[in-house]
């Protein structure tokens, strides 16, 4: 009896670390691979998330390219340093209402098939994208589902032609976004807080965008964005607040370089921009904060 549970114990454990297991993507793999190690790796983005258990790791292990691919569970994609994982087209976040998606060190460039979106987050809890590259697309990250938490963090936007980070959670609980150490450069849109928003945007450079920050709502809420240690420079606006129907749209703005903008600050209706009073400004066109926020 002792030796039929302890072979059973043995069938057993395999199994078990199945559930934790690391999946390996290369630019010479094959999506009919099982794909559980180096030698056996998957060859697209898509096959390699099909092929792994809920909360398992995908690995890439040399540079390629490896298409988009909608994901449906909680999922870490990692691409090391020195690897170059090139994807062309969009990632889909369609997961469960608790699952966390991790993107890291992947080099998305939207140029060459035309898709709208980078990153469409629709349903999931957390979205942590870092040490990225995010360029030709039209939106960068886009989160219209209810309630999202989002960090980007080492992460660089360039040409997208609307909004770098638009966040618009369609429920009625805050969506949330932290940005840190991000540049934005050539875009449309740098960071966009709609409705029930809240962005806090950290050590992080917008520079040569038509709309750097902006916080808008027309929902009974305020849109917020709050710019700590960042460099706003060269853009034709750096910050717009909108508030309408009881809606409000806020930013401030601390301890912050902001220069050479052709106008500073736009605003309509209810929306506010507001400085810490320890911002360092320059040769900036139109507008001037709207009130100042004291410390306490």
């Amino acid at each position: 009896m002792r030796k039929y549970l302890f072979a059973l114990a043995l069938l057993l454990v395999p199994a078990a670390h199945a559930q934790v297991a690391r999946v390996f993507l290369s630019g010479v793999g094959n999506d009919l691979n099982d794909c559980s190690n180096a030698a056996t790796p998957c060859r697209s983005l898509q096959g390699a998330h099909d092929q792994a258990p809920a909360g398992a790791e995908v690995i890439i292990i040399d540079s390629g390219g490896y298409g988009g691919a909608t994901i449906t569970k909680s999922i870490t994609i990692n691409a090391p340093t020195g690897v170059i994982a090139f994807v062309a087209r969009t990632i889909t976040i369609n997961a469960g209402a608790s699952d966390k998606v991790v993107l890291r060190g992947l080099t998305m460039n939207g140029a060459i098939f035309g898709d709208t979106n980078a990153i469409h987050f629709l349903v999931g809890n957390t979205l942590i994208v870092e040490n990225s590259v995010i360029a030709g697309f039209q939106f960068g990250i886009v989160a219209p589902g209810a309630a999202p938490q989002i960090v980007v963090a080492n992460t660089e936007f360039r040409k997208i032609q609307s909004n770098a980070i638009d966040l618009a959670p369609s429920g009625v609980v805050f969506g949330r976004a932290t940005v840190e150490n991000c540049r934005f450069l050539n875009v449309g849109g740098g960071v966009s807080a709609l409705g029930f928003a809240l962005i806090v945007i950290r050590d992080s450079v917008i520079a040569h965008a038509t709309l750097a920050v902006s916080a808008s709502s027309s929902v009974t809420a305020a849109a917020t964005v709050d710019v700590e240690r960042c460099v706003i420079t060269s853009n034709a606006t750096a910050f717009f607040g909108s508030g309408l129907n009881q809606g409000f749209g806020v930013i401030r703005v601390s301890d912050s370089t902001v220069v050479n903008n052709t106008t500073l600050v736009t605003t309509s209706g209810t929306g506010s921009v507001l400085s810490y009073s320890n911002n360092r400004l320059s040769s900036n066109g139109g507008g001037g904060f709207t009130g100042t926020v004291i410390r306490t």
